[in-house]
């Protein structure tokens, strides 16, 4: 018995050793391969693609909120700005921000069916290409032409004659004219502040050829002999609208005659004019619901921590020493030009350079807030009472085309994106983003003749977006055309008046 009991304690014993060793052999084989495994993701995304965010430390942290579950959390490391040698124009949202002038027939503007007659258009437009408004600090701005290169475009020749025919108009302009301050086009050598370039020129030029061969030469709206009483333009007191409505008539017209254009100035970005609503233009109090959208819609912590490592690099290549960049807006808009014109990004003697990964993370900031801005109910209330006035306009020129028949039947409204942006938000257009160089909201007001009915379509950059309107959701019919009294009766419904009037208690109480 004595000894059965020895042999059962050895076995036992041997037992308990292998175990062990076993344990510390799987042990030391789960460290090796966790270590080698850590190696492995490190080199597939530190040396992968370019562009792409480099992840060789993603976490997953359990955060403690006071009161609540904890909750797992995602920390990614920023992305490697440096190694991305892509052209910025490879950045889709900046290819498309600045909207190389291109081919435009596949626009679906006066494309209806022969059934539909087609009586009335008005057209709003965002300024072509221009030079950045805000400077950055070390960034040579001397290599930006606003010239047009005629040899660029001999393939189009009413393009490379652009600028001779309109130097030969320059003294057209009556003496007391408010335009008289601007030259009629593009002539700087260097670009100014905000001044349209030759390219931002083109873009609306070839706007305007297109605009010309599907509503003069297809719909006849306006011809050689009567474009004068059918077509007026409105712009707003700045060169660069000014240039872009010359370019987009230039390009519209079948011969430009300065002389008989009627050019009209706009006091209000909007194109609100009292004299058409009323009186009712300025509504007191509206902007403080812009600016609590704005409070609204700041940056999440993950993105101002994107943006200060974003800022950083930037620092780092422009030596900018600590100098404000006030937000992602105003840094695109600082280096927009480059990649729209192809000039080289900067670099600093270490030879760090601005990159697409760069571009990329900006427009991935201001998408995000422009995207939030869109669905916020009180940016909603300030864009569509800041555009009801234009809306209101439009409506009533459709009335009278439809009463009496309407002499002016093509009307431009030449603006900025501060203008496009609240009128897309105020429509309730999907892809609410910052509009690009030389954007297009078109409003058409047609005729069915076989029943004496009317309809409206609504077109954003050339695409249809009627069925997207607030007042046309679930309203077209199987050719994309909407009722125009749907548009009317929302128009008429919008008592911008009686709103104003509300927000004057909010305005004593708060100011």
């Amino acid at each position: 018995m004595r000894t059965i009991r020895c042999d059962r304690l050895l076995h036992l014993k041997s037992l308990l050793i292998i175990g062990v060793f076993s344990l510390l052999l799987t042990f030391l084989i789960l460290t090796y391969s966790s270590s080698d495994m850590h190696h492995s993701n490190e080199d597939a995304f530190s040396h992968g693609e370019p562009g792409v965010f480099r992840m060789s430390q993603k976490k997953v942290i359990k955060e403690k909120v006071k009161g609540k579950k904890s909750k797992v959390v995602d920390e990614e490391e920023t992305p490697v700005f440096h190694k991305d040698t892509r052209p910025p124009l490879m950045v889709k949202r900046m290819s498309e921000y600045c909207n190389l002038p291109h081919d435009m027939s596949v626009a679906q503007q006066g494309l209806a069916p022969k059934d539909y007659q087609l009586l009335n258009v008005h057209t709003v437009i965002r300024h072509g290409d221009r030079s950045p408004i805000f400077r950055l600090p070390g960034l040579d701005r001397s290599d930006l032409s606003c010239l047009l290169d005629a040899d660029q475009y001999l393939h189009l020749p009413k393009v490379a004659s652009f600028a001779h025919v309109l130097a030969a108009s320059s003294d057209q302009l009556p003496r007391d004219s408010t335009f008289n301050r601007w030259a009629l086009y593009p002539s700087h050598k260097i670009c100014g502040e905000g001044q349209l370039t030759g390219q931002g020129a083109v873009q609306h030029i070839m706007n305007g050829m297109l605009y010309s061969e599907r509503y003069m030469h297809q719909h006849r709206l306006f011809d050689e002999s009567n474009w004068e009483q059918r077509y007026l333009v409105h712009t707003t007191e700045v060169s660069r609208t000014f240039q872009s409505a010359i370019a987009f008539s230039y390009g519209l017209l079948p011969q430009f005659d300065l002389k008989r254009l009627n050019l009209f100035r706009s006091g209000s970005l909007e194109f609100c004019e009292d004299r058409v609503f009323h009186g009712a233009c300025r509504c007191p109090g509206l902007e403080m619901f812009r600016s609590q959208a704005e409070r609204e819609c700041k940056m999440s912590a993950a993105d101002t921590k994107l943006y200060t490592a974003l800022k950083k690099h930037v620092d780092e290549v422009l030596h900018l020493r600590g100098q404000n960049i006030p937000g992602p807006s105003s840094l695109m808009d600082g280096l927009s030009h480059l990649a729209c014109h192809s000039i080289p990004l900067p670099c600093n003697s270490n030879g760090t350079c601005i990159t697409a990964k760069a571009y990329e993370t900006v427009w991935r900031l201001i998408d995000a807030k422009t995207k939030c801005l869109g669905q916020n109910l009180k940016y909603k209330k300030f864009a569509k009472a800041l555009m009801h006035g234009l809306l209101f306009r439009i409506s009533r020129e459709f009335s009278i085309a439809i009463q009496n028949g309407s002499n002016p039947t093509f009307h431009l409204y030449s603006g900025h994106d501060t203008t496009v942006t609240p009128l897309i938000t105020a429509l309730e257009l999907s892809n609410n983003v910052w509009p690009r160089f030389a954007t297009t909201i078109t409003f058409e007001l047609f005729k069915k003749q076989s029943k004496g009915d009317h309809y409206i379509r609504i077109l954003k950059n050339g695409q249809l977006v009627t069925s997207e309107a607030i007042f046309c959701r679930g309203r077209t019919d199987e050719n994309g055309m909407c009722a125009f009294s749907h548009f009317s009766n929302y128009v008429a419904s919008q008592k911008l008046k009686e709103f104003c009037d509300s927000l004057k208690p909010v305005m004593k109480k708060f100011f």
